[in-house]
């Protein structure tokens, strides 16, 4: 009954996240690397500000997940509080992936894994919940 262990309920949204890093890193590569000058101007100026915010705020709830995950994993019984605080940290990442994904004109091609990234942290939250 893995789907149903505390470590299960941990590493959904870590895969959560790690697939937003990858689609991140990803589009970074395909745009720069392809010189899309239409496109690279996401990543020049002050274009660049907004995606790197939400990069940082991902970033640092990530690190908030990481730290109360392990508390979430440590405590045999677990406090009502710290799944609050979890899943608060996930509905806030979903947040950040959804605003993030309709920002980019030209970055409409990965629909499909903004949808499966999306539905991992809703997943998560009810998981944690339950």
């Amino acid at each position: 009954m893995f789907f149903k262990s505390k470590l299960f309920k941990f590493l959904l949204p870590v895969l959560a996240y790690l697939l937003f890093a990858f689609q991140w890193a990803y589009h970074y590569k395909l745009v720069w690397y392809a010189n899309i000058p239409e496109e690279t101007q996401y990543f020049r100026g002050s274009n660049m500000s907004s995606y790197m915010m939400y990069a940082w705020l991902l970033v640092v709830s990530f690190v908030l997940f990481i730290i109360f995950g392990i508390i979430y994993l440590v405590k045999n019984p677990v406090p009502v509080y710290i799944s609050y605080i979890l899943s608060g940290i996930l509905f806030f990442s979903a947040y950040y992936v959804w605003h993030y994904s309709t920002i980019p004109k030209g970055w409409h091609n990965t629909g499909f894994l903004q949808f499966v990234n999306l539905v991992l942290f809703a997943l998560s939250i009810f998981k944690l919940n339950r």
